[in-house]
């Protein structure tokens, strides 16, 4: 078995990266370490990528660890591609759209994770105003945004609200058109980490 050198190890620890992003998510886990690599998937399957660059370039010997690796950076690769590939054109959609007439019984609904950060309010009330959606729900909304949407209560027919303002990245508000029966907020995952659960009465 040939000595590895301070290079071999570094690269071999790099080689874990991609195979570790990969695997955590597919443990049925709720906890942010698991489900954080849900995210990044074109970010890993670059790092996937480069790995098997480097290692090819890199390697001084062909010991069967790093060949291992290489091919399960391969692997990994392929499979995030594969997941990506769900959000372009090359995967027929889920949901078809909808081209009969209008019978009081379609729903539509803009949701927009703003970002607790982000100040410009004004680009999703442009999109809200332009589309006029039934149900308008945000993610990650404090009070600040709260107070930014309140014009949609008051101007725009938005009369049935649920608001919860956080400051921990996971507020929510929702606002309908129509009319909300049995809303109430539930924590499934965590305390800190709510839900919103009603029923909608359709026209």
């Amino acid at each position: 078995m040939p000595e590895f050198s301070f290079t071999d190890w570094l690269l071999f620890a790099l080689l874990c990266v991609p195979v570790l992003a990969t695997l955590l998510p597919l443990v049925n886990h709720n906890h942010w370490s698991f489900r954080i690599f849900d995210f990044p998937r074109p970010q890993i399957a670059a790092v996937s990528l480069l790995c098997v660059v480097l290692n090819y370039v890199l390697q001084q010997h062909e010991h069967w660890l790093f060949v291992a690796f290489e091919i399960l950076n391969l692997g990994c690769f392929a499979y995030q591609l594969k997941e990506i590939s769900a959000y372009t054109r090359l995967s027929k959609p889920e949901v078809l759209r909808y081209r009969g007439e209008d019978d009081g019984r379609t729903v539509s609904l803009i949701t927009a994770n703003v970002l607790t950060g982000n100040r410009r309010s004004g680009l999703l009330l442009g999109q809200i105003g332009r589309y006029r959606p039934d149900v308008v729900l945000t993610l990650e909304s404090d009070d600040w945004w709260e107070r930014q949407l309140a014009v949609l209560e008051r101007e725009q027919g938005y009369g049935y609200t649920v608001k919860i303002p956080l400051d921990n990245l996971y507020g929510m508000h929702l606002y309908s058109r129509l009319p909300l029966r049995n809303a109430e907020v539930r924590h499934w995952v965590a305390e800190d980490i709510p839900s919103i659960a009603a029923e909608m009465q359709l026209r």
